[in-house]
């Protein structure tokens, strides 16, 4: 890596002298297309007929959910969607409560779960969860499959914090 170069912070493009505002949707879209716009047109291409997972990396506010969404802006939605693993889990979390959202849980758990606890007992794990306890890594990854199985044929930015699920998506790699 030491012979790559990657210069992050020397985006200045020569021929690029207007100055945006990036809180204006319209502006964003045209400072996209001014420094990055080749580029993104062969993102958006790639993306057309092939997907991928990254998974973004960081602390809590340190901007992963931004900087996905502001991929999804820039390459189309309807090629991209951001999964947030807290999200996840605190959805899973609403969506017992409803008899026929549990049972495609239970079902999807049973082919998918590969953790040390049985699906009934996962599923009580996570009815009684609270902010002070943590979920398997084996539960983790069994809900995010879970999610991306819900939106075929988008490549898809998956956020998350703590040093933990970073075990998990390694393992999972």
């Amino acid at each position: 890596m030491r012979d790559k170069e990657f210069p992050i912070f020397k985006t200045k493009v020569a021929a690029v002298t207007k100055k945006f505002n990036l809180n204006d949707p319209l502006e964003r879209r045209a400072y996209f297309d001014a420094k990055a716009g080749s580029d993104i047109e062969k993102l958006r291409t790639y993306l057309s007929n092939q997907t991928f997972v990254a998974f973004l990396i960081g602390k809590k506010n340190s901007g992963k959910g931004t900087y996905s969404k502001l991929f999804m802006e820039a390459v189309g939605a309807e090629h991209a969607s951001h999964l947030s693993v807290g999200d996840i889990v605190r959805d899973v979390h609403e969506n017992l409560e409803s008899p026929e959202k549990k049972e495609e849980l239970t079902t999807f758990l049973r082919n998918n779960y590969r953790g040390f606890h049985s699906v009934k007992e996962t599923l009580g794990l996570i009815e009684e969860r609270s902010q002070s306890t943590l979920i398997s890594s084996e539960l983790i990854l069994a809900l995010i499959k879970y999610e991306i199985s819900k939106r075929p044929n988008k490549a898809i930015l998956s956020t998350v914090s703590p040093a933990r699920s970073i075990r998990s998506i390694i393992r999972c790699s």
